[in-house]
């Protein structure tokens, strides 16, 4: 485990975290929230960065047909996690 990076949350969440910190129970729940949100926020940031994968209005496939472009799909993972 990156124990800088843990400092840095504890620092970030200290506020938070003092105010449940005799309650195991809470402290999991929050602690929990926020490694959520971390998680959600730095997968949206790794999406976003992507390119879709364009390559034109239509492709051939492997079955010598042709696919055509319908839309990209929403990027926003944030619906996915509530």
């Amino acid at each position: 485990m990156d124990t800088k990076i843990l400092q840095e949350l504890e620092e970030a969440y200290h506020e938070e975290l003092n105010l449940v910190r005799g309650n195991l129970g809470a402290l999991e729940a929050v602690v929990e929230k926020k490694i959520r949100l971390l998680g959600c926020g730095l997968l949206q940031h790794t999406v976003q960065q992507q390119t879709n994968g364009y390559q034109g209005s239509s492709i051939i496939c492997n079955c010598s047909g042709q696919m055509k472009f319908m839309g990209y799909r929403s990027k926003d993972i944030h619906s996915l996690f509530g």
